[in-house]
């Protein structure tokens, strides 16, 4: 499927309409909120994916609310290894899942320093109850 988002990716290209639109902006942040795939958001938007790199680094507006955008992929991402570690039950890869986490972005400083330690508190429980995990059913231990 992402093959196809790069195909259309070149195809909004070659049609030469890389003009960024209202519609098209918030068509290609919905879609890296929900995916965290910038080709597929970029061909969901009918923009070229370079040109979205390229407003990145020109609009401070549209690199803020990428990244909240990809915040929001990494967030589903995290509920998603959440619930399988809760539920025991199969479904995403879990190395591969917690390879994808160890590359997010830091997070913010929290403004109040408990928070910070319940994030971490939770942090190393999730990462316990994966090595237990991963000892129980012979996958790959998260690093």
């Amino acid at each position: 499927m992402a093959d196809a988002a790069v195909d259309e990716c070149r195809t909004a290209t070659t049609a030469g309409d890389t003009r960024w639109t209202k519609a098209k902006r918030e068509t290609f942040l919905d879609h890296l909120s929900m995916t965290g795939d910038v080709a597929a958001a970029a061909a969901a938007a009918g923009v070229a994916m370079m040109a979205a790199y390229a407003r990145r680094r020109r609009d401070a507006g549209f690199a803020a609310a990428w990244q909240q955008a990809a915040a929001g992929a990494y967030e589903r991402l995290e509920a998603a290894v959440v619930a399988q570690v809760l539920s025991g039950g199969q479904g995403i890869d879990l190395a591969t899942a917690m390879l994808l986490l160890a590359q997010r972005p830091g997070v913010a400083a929290a403004p109040v320093a408990k928070k910070r330690d319940e994030r971490r508190e939770a942090a190393a429980a999730l990462l316990k109850q994966l090595r237990a995990q991963a000892k129980r059913g012979g996958t790959p231990e998260p690093a």
